[in-house]
């Protein structure tokens, strides 16, 4: 798992001075050991907000205090949990798995007997948890 790079994670890296490896790494350790987060699909693509709707406690104090900050702001706190976890696959918007739907381009032949050739290939795909098709 991943966490998207937008703006939230670049305030989040501002306000948290820690080294930049590390802030990814924490994030997604917190949420695992916290029970918010599975290693399933079902969790690529969402916020930490949204992941964390049945969860009890005040996920982002307790991320902030494993971390040794006390003093930090709202600023932080909101960017934190529209933070966008994100898969290690390839779709673009969730990092699920893609599978290809179908290709296309025109096949060029010199004559008869020649190898066929295809120009201008383009590949459609369609990620198996968010079904958006690029």
């Amino acid at each position: 798992m991943k966490i998207k790079k937008d703006k939230n994670y670049e305030i989040l890296e501002t306000e948290v001075l820690t080294f930049k490896s590390l802030i990814e790494k924490n994030i997604i350790e917190h949420l695992l050991n916290v029970g918010v987060l599975d290693e399933d699909e079902a969790c690529f693509g969402i916020t930490v907000k949204q992941a964390a709707f049945d969860y009890d406690a005040n996920i982002d104090e307790l991320f902030f205090k494993s971390l040794g900050h006390s003093n930090y702001t709202t600023k932080a706190i909101e960017a934190f949990k529209n933070l966008v976890v994100l898969g290690e696959n390839d779709c673009p918007e969730c990092g699920g798995v893609v599978e290809d739907l179908y290709s296309c381009g025109k096949v060029y032949r010199h004559d008869y007997d020649s190898e066929p050739y295809v120009d201008g290939q383009v590949e459609y795909k369609r990620c198996t948890n968010c079904k958006l098709e690029f």
